[in-house]
C-alpha cells in the first residue's frame, strides 16, 4: 500500500477536537493530544502519557505545535516531513478494498480491515461495486482458508458498520453480533468517518463537526458530535465461509 497523503483538514480537524476537548475538561492539551486524536500514529511516534516526557520525536512535535503562527498548518507541514522519510505501509494479505491481519491479539481470529482503494469513480460501496467488494472478499476468505485454517472467528471495528451500504457485504451473523464500543478517539476506526475515497476530506462532515463541538458543553457532549461511535461485529468464521461458499480444501 503506498504512503497515504492524507489531507490538511484531517490534520485540523484533529487538533480542533483536541484543544476542545482540553478546554472542556481542564486538561492540558499535551494530554488530549494523545488521548483524543490519533495524531500519534500519524506522525509515527511511539509514545504514551508516561512516556511523553522522555520522547523528542514527541517533544519537538509539541514544541513546534506552541510556536508556530500557523499552528494548523505547521503539524501539517511536520507530518508530511516526517511521512516521506516512512517506508510505504506494509499491508499484510492485501485484496483490493480489504485486508486481514492473524492471528489478532494472540488468539486464533481474523481481524478484517477496509480501507477506500476503489478507483471506479462509483463509490467503493455503492451498488454498482457490490459484486467487486464480494468477490475481494471470497479471494480474502479463501486465503485465510488455505494459510489459516485453524482460524476460529472473524472481528472488525469501525464506524462503517452503521452503514448498511457497507453492512451488506457481510453474513447476517457477522453484523448480528455487532456492539457498540462508544469513540475510540485513539484509531482510524472512529477518525476514518472525515475521510472519502481517495483519502479526500469530508468537508461537509468536517464542517458539521466543528460546529458541534464549538458549541458542546461537556467532553461527553464533545464525544457525541460524531456521527457514528465505531461497533464491533464478531462471529464465527464458517457463516463467512458458508456466507462466500468457500469450499473445503
Amino acid at each position: 500500500m503506498p504512503k497515504l497523503d492524507l489531507p490538511y483538514e484531517f490534520i485540523s480537524v484533529q487538533l480542533a477536537f483536541a484543544r476542545r476537548m482540553s478546554e472542556l475538561s481542564h486538561r492540558p492539551l499535551e494530554d488530549t493530544l494523545i488521548d483524543c486524536t490519533m495524531l500519534r500514529t500519524l506522525l509515527n511516534i511511539r509514545v504514551t502519557k508516561e512516556t511523553a516526557q522522555e520522547s523528542e520525536a514527541w517533544q519537538s512535535f509539541l514544541r513546534g505545535l506552541r510556536n508556530a503562527r500557523e499552528p494548523d498548518r505547521w503539524a501539517y507541514d511536520h507530518y508530511l516531513e516526517r511521512e516521506k522519510d516512512e517506508p510505504p505501509i506494509n499491508v499484510q494479505d492485501g485484496f483490493g478494498c480489504f485486508w486481514y491481519s492473524y492471528p489478532f491479539r494472540n488468539e486464533p481470529r481474523v481481524r478484517l480491515h477496509f480501507r477506500n482503494a476503489d478507483t471506479s469513480g462509483k463509490g467503493a460501496l455503492s451498488l454498482e461495486r457490490v459484486g467487486v467488494r464480494r468477490r475481494e472478499l471470497t479471494c480474502l476468505l479463501r486465503d485465510v482458508r488455505e494459510k489459516h485454517p485453524e482460524a476460529e472467528t472473524v472481528r472488525g471495528g469501525s464506524w462503517l458498520y452503521n452503514i448498511n451500504a457497507y453492512r451488506r457485504l457481510f453474513p447476517p451473523e457477522y453484523f448480528a453480533s455487532t456492539k457498540p464500543v462508544g469513540y475510540e478517539l485513539e484509531f482510524w476506526a472512529l477518525w476514518g468517518q472525515f475521510l472519502r475515497g481517495g483519502f479526500r476530506p469530508d468537508i461537509e462532515a468536517i464542517n458539521q463537526f466543528q460546529t458541534a463541538i464549538a458549541i458542546a458543553d461537556s467532553p461527553e457532549e464533545c464525544e457525541r458530535c460524531f456521527t457514528y461511535e465505531v461497533l464491533r461485529p464478531e462471529c464465527d468464521i464458517q457463516h463467512f465461509y458458508r456466507h462466500f461458499k468457500i469450499l473445503d480444501i
